[in-house]
């Protein structure tokens, strides 16, 4: 991502986030008879818009910002060449002093609203980006060193049957499942070991989380995107690959990328990946 992107970003996030703030300043000002002159995304000189009712309605030629001009506004902030006040009833300073105090307060408020309605709507039409792993059968596919699974025989690639009397524990679950272990911090593990099921007794004190007992989870290290001037990118990794390897080890999930990258300490590295 170069300069002008970052620069024609910042813009348009910056015009957005003024047109909604300005939107709820125009709102409440017309809500309470108050006559805005003027709406305007930029300062400085008019470069084209249109005009409805008393409002004009601009863009202008300064993109960074923008006002809504209410007319009686208080002479500090009338523009040169503006009409000042005159009492009006539909001028701003005419209006209660708790109407021109909610005027002042509706950017900001719409602005704290804005996101929380975005993301709403994002949900409703994309859906809860939940993970479709936690869903998955509680399969080891990494211990941690100080886990005391391997003690009772568990290794990488054995499926959890029960714990503690839950049957087919998911990643999902086994959270909740962890937080409910008896005051002794003792867990009945039964698990699947080449076809063989076998039942052993674990003791989790100062384990805190379960990862600190099974590992991580298998979120996938799928690459997200991949920017043109880096080495990932010119070396034929893009967007939606899942990386299956870095050196020739297997990885199971993406914390174990991660460690890898940082074990390599900025060498070359052979990555494996599976283009979907």
């Amino acid at each position: 991502m170069n300069i002008a992107n970052i620069g024609i970003g910042f813009v348009l996030v910056l015009g957005v986030l003024i047109l909604v703030h300005e939107w709820g300043h125009f709102v409440v000002a017309r809500l309470f008879g108050v006559r805005v002159d003027v709406f305007s995304i930029g300062f400085g000189p008019r470069l084209f818009g249109w005009k409805r009712g008393a409002t004009d309605y601009r863009v202008s030629a300064i993109p960074l910002g923008g006002y809504v001009r209410m007319a009686g506004q208080d002479l500090s902030e009338i523009d040169s060449g503006e009409q000042k006040p005159t009492g009006a009833p539909d001028e701003l300073m005419s209006k209660k002093r708790w109407q021109r105090a909610l005027i002042s307060l509706a950017g900001p408020v719409v602005n704290l609203i804005f996101p929380v309605v975005l993301l709403s709507g994002y949900f409703v039409l994309k859906g809860d980006p939940y993970p479709k792993y936690m869903d998955e059968p509680l399969v080891v596919l990494d211990l941690p060193k100080d886990s005391p699974l391997p003690q009772v025989g568990v290794d990488a690639g054995d499926r959890i049957v029960s714990l503690n009397g839950v049957s087919s524990p998911t990643w999902a679950t086994v959270e909740s499942v962890f937080d409910k272990r008896p005051a002794e911090k003792k867990f009945q593990v039964t698990f699947e070991h080449r076809g063989e099921l076998r039942t052993a007794e674990v003791t989790t004190a100062g384990m805190q989380v379960p990862q600190l007992l099974f590992g991580d989870p298998p979120n996938r290290p799928i690459v997200g995107f991949a920017e043109k001037d880096k080495p990932a990118y010119r070396a034929g990794i893009r967007r939606d690959d899942i990386v299956v390897s870095i050196n020739s080890k297997p990885l199971n999930n993406w914390q174990e990328m991660v460690t890898a990258i940082q074990n390599a300490s900025g060498k070359p590295m052979q990555v494996g990946v599976v283009r979907g």
